[in-house]
């Protein structure tokens, strides 16, 4: 953490000692001025991507949930947009249009995305929280491919997402969501615990 606030000064906020907190952290410092494509193409959310896949490890996803509060309102969009995109093919045709070194171990990808998508509801809860405008629940209304990719991935497996899934939607907006991806609204609504 001293390197980061040495070298980003007061826009480093995060006040965790966790390696791969500070990873990540770093790479969003490193990036947030990066141009919209930098975001918008995959590469910084590629980039968020693997580092949750190489750094991470079960703590670290805590403490993550943990440092959130300290991170500015710009910091959590672009987390929750990397959160939402990058790496998460889950057919042949498009693994091998986008080779990853990381897309080749499906089983972390698949737990990466879990805990990804763990993340979302307390983005959800701290972006109330802030006093200031955000774009984090139109971020996962706009990037709602990734909560259908989850529940293809996850149902009819004893995972439980499904509580978390109906809350993120309750968030964002049950009839704006609903309009906009009727069948997997209408899906989600038919599971039964």
């Amino acid at each position: 953490m001293t390197t980061l606030k040495t070298k980003y000064g007061d826009r480093c906020k995060t006040q965790s000692s966790s390696y791969g907190v500070l990873s990540l952290y770093g790479f969003l410092l490193e990036n947030e001025h990066n141009d919209t494509d930098y975001w918008w193409l995959d590469i910084g959310p590629e980039g968020m991507t693997d580092i949750f896949m190489r750094d991470f490890d079960e703590s670290d996803w805590h403490a993550l949930m943990e440092d959130f509060r300290h991170w500015t309102t710009f910091q959590l969009e672009l987390l929750t947009y990397g959160i939402m995109n990058g790496m998460y093919w889950d057919n042949q045709a498009d693994r091998e249009a986008r080779p990853s070194f990381c897309i080749n171990d499906r089983e972390r990808l698949i737990t990466t995305h879990y805990h990804k998508f763990r993340l979302i509801p307390k983005l959800l809860k701290i972006s109330k929280n802030k006093d200031e405008s955000n774009d984090i629940a139109y971020t996962i209304y706009e990037e709602a491919h990734f909560l259908e990719m989850i529940h293809r991935l996850f149902r009819g497996t004893e995972i439980e997402y499904i509580n978390d899934m109906r809350f993120i939607i309750g968030e964002v907006g049950f009839d704006l969501m609903r309009s906009a991806y009727p069948e997997f609204i209408e899906e989600i609504d038919s599971v039964r615990e």
